[in-house]
Formats: structure tokens, sequence, C-alpha cells
């Protein structure tokens, strides 16, 4: 069930907010949550199943910037796997009525487990049921289990849920991060339950794609981690409509033409729509070839048009509800 999520971001934690007011009382999921893989979902199904039960509405509790970005400052921010805003999107779709983003610093990495749970559970939020996955951890030096919860006489607390799927994969954010790199989008597929994706809205370009018949949609790809350099098979949707685009696109710097900063380019099959300025999400389907340069532009037009070759097979031998 898509339902239509309010997002409150960057609110710190010890500041009231009135609109708070109306998820007083709910089931309380904590977690990072960065790619809502399957044990993300099935920790927050089970969250939906007890606040239907319980007739209350179900509210996500998440951290920004992600906690390793401050605990570990050398961390580039592209290891991330979406946006806040994908994140709130994406939660929106299983069935999440909120999440608040809670500004993540220094000050608040300090908190002891119980400062947090008295402070932001029990003063900021009366949650009634809080759910968390199985190797939850929160407070200073990650000092809070769910033992720590459980302890608790304030409210509920389930532990929940699958580790790996049927077929021995692992659920896990990094273990995503590690086959993006490599472009296994197999292995994403079945750890995230979908193709992962980069959302944001479509730049002008050198329009040198034009030139060989080949016209693409630029993205850039920032805020998010950069997967292996190459050619896929994708699809793309355009927000606020439902039709998927099946097509092939490039993700790297086009050495070919000297450029430097990585971005993705999308050819959209029978597609001619001007889309500058919008909402495109596009997801990695599957992975072609590495990124190479060509020595003219004639070969690199032959090489794209034969990877439009293999993307339509691809997308031909693999429906829309794959």
């Amino acid at each position: 069930m898509v339902r239509s999520m309010k997002l409150f971001r960057d609110i710190a934690p010890t500041t009231a907010h009135h609109s708070l007011q109306n998820y007083r009382q709910s089931v309380v999921v904590l977690g990072n949550f960065d790619g809502l893989h399957q044990g993300h979902q099935a920790v927050i199904a089970r969250a939906r199943d007890l606040a239907d039960a319980q007739n209350r509405k179900l509210l996500v509790v998440s951290f920004e910037p992600h906690p390793r970005r401050v605990l570990s400052p050398t961390t580039p921010p592209e290891f991330r796997l979406m946006t806040l805003r994908q994140k709130s999107t994406n939660l929106g779709q299983i069935g999440v009525d909120a999440l608040i983003a809670l500004r993540f610093d220094r000050a608040f990495a300090a908190l002891s487990p119980e400062q947090f749970i008295q402070t932001i559970l029990v003063e900021g939020l009366a949650a009634a049921t809080v759910v968390v996955g199985h190797d939850f951890c929160f407070g200073a030096k990650r000092q809070g289990t769910v033992a720590t919860l459980l302890a608790r006489p304030e409210f509920a607390t389930v532990e929940i849920i699958p580790q790996k799927s049927p077929d021995q994969i692992l659920f896990s954010s990094t273990a995503v991060r590690e086959a993006l790199t490599i472009g296994d989008c197999q292995t994403v597929r079945k750890i995230l339950g979908r193709d992962w994706a980069i959302t944001d809205r479509v730049q002008h370009g050198d329009q040198r794609g034009r030139t060989i018949g080949f016209a693409t949609a630029n993205l850039p790809i920032r805020r998010v981690m950069i997967p292996r350099f190459g050619v896929y098979a994708v699809r793309a949707k355009l927000a606020a409509e439902s039709e998927s685009i099946p097509g092939v696109a490039n993700i790297g710097v086009r050495p070919t033409v000297g450029g430097t900063a990585p971005r993705l380019e999308v050819h959209l099959f029978n597609f001619n729509r001007d889309i500058y300025g919008k909402r495109l999400t596009v997801e990695l389907c599957d992975f072609i070839r590495p990124e190479q340069k060509f020595t003219s532009f004639d070969e690199l037009k032959e090489q794209i048009a034969r990877d439009s070759v293999t993307a339509q097979k691809y997308h031909q031998a693999s429906p829309l509800s794959a």
C-alpha cells in the first residue's frame, strides 16, 4: 500500500516539533535503512502489521547524515546507496506513514543509550512499540542493543528478522555496495528485491549523442555511491509517471571525449520527449561491458549500436515483472 508519507528532516533530537504530535504513540522503527534491502523490508513489514493491529501509525526514525560520515569523517559521501529523498519515497511505497531524519552529529553520537531512549523514544515520541533489526545498536560507542530496549518497561520491543534469503544471499547494505562495485546487478537485485536506481534531474549535456544517432538524458551522480563504470541495460521512469521505459546507459567519465566528472548518460528506446529539468529514476538492470576509450566517434557509434542491441535483447528476455 502506497501511503502519503510525511518527512521530517534535519530535526534536532532535543527540539520539539509541533507536527510530530500527530505521531506520538506510534509504532516506531529504528534504523539507517540505507538501500532498503529485503531485510529492512521485513522489519518494516512486521512493524506495519503491528501498527495495523494496534490501530496506530507507523513511524521510521533514521539519521542524517549517515552516522558513518560523522564517526568516520574520511568516509566518502558516495558510499550511500540512496538519498534521503529516495529513502522517503521508497518507505512510503511499503506502507510507512512518516519518516523522521534525526540530525546526527558529535553531540548526538555522545548520547548514552538511556539518554537516547528517554529523549527520543519516551519524551519525544511516546513510542508505543519499538521495532528494530537483529543487529541494531545505538547510543555512545554503540552500547545500546536490543536487550537494552527490552529492559525498558515503557514500550514493547520486537526483534526481527531474516539475515539471509532462502538461497543464502546475505541481506546487507555492505553486500549491495560490493556488488555494485563490480557491476553485479543480479546479486544487487537478490538483496534489494528490486534493481538499484539513481534519481536526479535531467541536465543539458554536450549533445554529442544526437550527432551520432543516440540522444541521451544526462544525470549527475551525486550524494550516492558510484557503481562500476560501464554500460548497462536500464529501465527509466519519470517522476509521477507509471510507465517504465527500457534503455541503455553509460556510467563513467566518457574518456573518448576527455570527460572527468562521472555521470550517467541514458538512451531510452523509442522515446523522443523533451525531459530536461525533469526528475528521472534510472534502474540498473544488467551490466553489459566496462567503459572504454575509443579512437574515433565512428568506432564509438558502432559500439553503442551493439550495446543497444544487447540491452534490447535483455529487455525482451526480462519483462517488467522481472
